[in-house]
C-alpha cells in the first residue's frame, strides 16, 4: 500500500465510523456510538500523521537534489580554491531558494 492510499482508507474507515457513531447515538446506544467516534478519531490521526510523514519524504527528496546540485558545482571549481568558496556559497543559496519555492508551491496544491 503506498502512503497516498493508506491516507485515503484512513480518512474513508473515519468516514464511515462517524455516519455509524451518528446511527448508533441517534438510536440510544452511546457506548458502541461513542467507540465508534473514538475510531474515527483515532483514523483522522492517522491520516494527519502519514500527511506528515509524506511531506518528511518530500524534504528528504528536495535535500538530496540540493545535495547533488551543489556537488556539481562544486565539481565545476574545485581546482579554483577562492573562487570555489565564493560560487559554491552563492550556488548553495541559489538553490536552496530554488527548491524552496518548489517545496512551497507543492504544498500550495495540496
Amino acid at each position: 500500500m503506498k502512503v497516498d492510499e493508506a491516507i485515503k482508507h484512513a480518512e474513508e474507515v473515519a468516514e464511515e465510523k462517524e455516519k455509524k457513531a451518528k446511527i448508533w447515538l441517534d438510536g440510544g446506544n452511546e457506548k458502541i456510538g461513542n467507540s465508534c467516534l473514538t475510531c474515527a478519531e483515532e483514523h483522522r490521526q492517522l491520516a494527519e500523521w502519514l500527511k506528515d510523514y509524506k511531506r518528511l519524504l518530500e524534504q528528504k527528496t528536495i535535500l538530496d537534489k540540493i545535495r547533488e546540485e551543489i556537488e556539481k558545482a562544486y565539481c565545476k571549481v574545485k581546482n579554483d580554491y577562492d573562487k570555489g568558496r565564493n560560487y559554491g556559497l552563492f550556488m548553495a543559496t541559489q538553490l536552496i531558494d530554488k527548491y524552496k519555492a518548489e517545496s512551497e508551491g507543492s504544498e500550495d496544491n495540496e
